[in-house]
């Protein structure tokens, strides 16, 4: 909670100008046979007879995708291979080092989003992500 306070803090006076040279990134994970969660699933009816009742497949497929965008533009999406943890190591050699260098290597300044530079100027940029342990390792730093 105290970091997001900081946070607020920090960003509470930026104009719209400031927060046009912020360059946002996060990965998702997508399955094919989404499983109902309890948690933060509602169905609504009068009574349980009502619902109908669901199949759950067990390991369903699922895909990470990672995908960086700006007021500017979009990065092409980046599947990460399945099965593999995005722990510090592979978030700093194939997502920081190579993924998004190259999204930061785009040139043209109009054309189609996926293909623009994310921000006009590198120097300018504020790099956002989210609070994930591969985010916040000293070694992604």
């Amino acid at each position: 909670m105290i970091n997001r306070v900081k946070f607020c803090q920090k960003v509470k006076d930026w104009t719209v100008n400031d927060w046009k040279k912020v360059m946002w990134l996060d990965e998702s994970l997508f399955e094919l046979f989404h499983s109902s969660n309890t948690q933060n699933d509602r169905i609504w009816a009068h009574n349980t007879q009502d619902v109908l009742p669901r199949d759950t497949i067990k390991n369903p497929p699922k895909i990470m995708v990672l995908g960086m965008m700006s007021y500017r533009g979009l990065s092409d999406l980046d599947f990460i291979p399945l099965k593999q943890t995005v722990n510090a190591l592979y978030y700093v050699s194939n997502i920081l080092e190579d993924t998004c260098l190259n999204t930061l290597k785009k040139r043209r300044i109009n054309g189609p989003v996926y293909s623009r530079k994310l921000v006009l100027k590198r120097s300018e940029a504020h790099f956002m992500q989210d609070g994930a342990p591969a985010h916040r390792a000293i070694v992604a730093q």
